[in-house]
């Protein structure tokens, strides 16, 4: 790369602060001595993904200014990818790259000992020497990458919706941390008696499962203070928890009904859910009330009288998760703001779910049945 460094190289960070718009979310530093290697990287990113990435071979026209066009792309890039190897290490130009502020350092070669310098040298570092957990630091990667996306909703749709945010989270990173933490005060805020919060979900175990305690004591604290629960799970013994189970891998099924009669992570996560449920009862009676539903629940809605949060569900592969950039996205909604669609769509939907849905105790005397008739849908299935 040129050597023609900017005269601050401090100055990377400078459009990187507060709420300076971005042309790229992703500026990619190497060196080109890689760029077999990196490319093909870049290209997932750019046509899988649809990010805005910064890649000088692509990025920079013939007869454009390339220390100007740099420098601005680094300053207005939300993340820096730095892959690090032997030759990145010697390039004056890549170690200025690496005061980006939002750095992700990368390991793509194996640099000489004491090499990496600057801040780069006090991350942790994504590790893609390893064949043997390739995929999973990939999957850190696109993590990584996400934390700083801040995907807003078209303005007409946010408006009209009343979104507030937008999470897009793969297991426990930061983005994902970020949202437990709105959802937490979500149910701290509401301080009015009697108010009411309604929770769909496929097991629930989040919320209920004392043991998991994600969202439990802020459950249990709503309820302290007056406030009444009416939670709808889908059914473990039914066609829903025949696809969750499959789409979660609970169990290798090649046909029949051999998942009808084995254990598996996602009964017992139900069952978590279901203790938590029996104490949380015996200590505010009719104040938490539970029904499973009669059909696949493709969604998990939470209501509070304040805000909705709502995450759809699609039937994956959640084994895929390090090949994608996130595995699910969750709308927060203002229900204060918005139009119609919080109070005329989601709470119907609820409402709806919760008149045909079957009471815990009257469900709990008819499991045997429910398995059976999925056993006899199964045969069927699989004739």
């Amino acid at each position: 790369m040129s050597s023609a460094l900017p005269p601050n190289p401090a100055s990377a960070s400078a459009g990187i602060q507060g709420d300076a718009p971005y042309d790229y979310d992703v500026y990619v530093s190497y060196s080109h001595l890689e760029h077999a290697l990196v490319e093909p990287l870049v290209n997932q990113w750019m046509q899988q993904f649809n990010l805005k990435v910064f890649y000088d071979a692509h990025s920079i026209a013939a007869g454009q200014e390339f220390t100007r066009k740099m420098q601005n792309a680094l300053n207005r890039s939300r993340v820096c990818v730095y892959f690090i190897s032997p030759n990145s290490c010697q390039s004056p130009w890549v170690r200025w790259e690496t005061n980006h502020p939002n750095l992700v350092p990368v390991k793509l070669l194996e640099p000489p000992t004491g090499a990496v310098v600057g801040a780069a040298a006090m991350l942790s570092w994504i590790d893609l020497t390893n064949p043997e957990i390739l995929l999973r630091e990939y999957g850190r990667l696109l993590a990584k990458i996400t934390e700083h996306l801040r995907i807003p909703a078209p303005d007409r749709l946010r408006d009209s919706m009343g979104i507030v945010d937008v999470f897009l989270s793969a297991d426990e990173d930061q983005e994902n941390i970020r949202r437990n933490e709105q959802k937490k005060k979500a149910l701290q805020q509401v301080v009015e008696r009697n108010a009411h919060m309604k929770l769909l979900a496929e097991t629930g175990h989040s919320y209920l499962a004392p043991q998991v305690d994600r969202f439990f004591k802020d459950v249990k604290s709503f309820l302290e203070r007056g406030g009444r629960i009416s939670v709808i799970l889908a059914n473990p013994e039914f066609i829903a928890g025949y696809l969750i189970s499959r789409a979660n891998r609970c169990n290798q099924v090649s046909g029949g009904s051999s998942l009808v009669d084995e254990d598996n992570e996602y009964r017992r996560k139900f069952a978590s859910a279901v203790d938590g449920y029996k104490r949380l009862k015996g200590l505010f009676g009719n104040r938490i009330e539970l029904r499973i539903a009669p059909c696949v629940i493709q969604s998990t809605i939470l209501l509070t009288n304040r805000f909705a949060f709502f995450e759809p569900y699609l039937f994956q592969d959640r084994y895929r998760k390090g090949e994608v950039l996130f595995d699910t996205f969750e709308l927060k909604i203002d229900r204060k703001n918005c139009g119609n669609f919080d109070n005329l769509s989601l709470d119907e939907h609820f409402d709806f779910l919760w008149e045909v849905s079957t009471p815990y105790d009257q469900w709990k005397e008819r499991k045997e049945d429910f398995r059976a008739l999925l056993t006899e849908a199964l045969k069927l299935l699989h004739q």
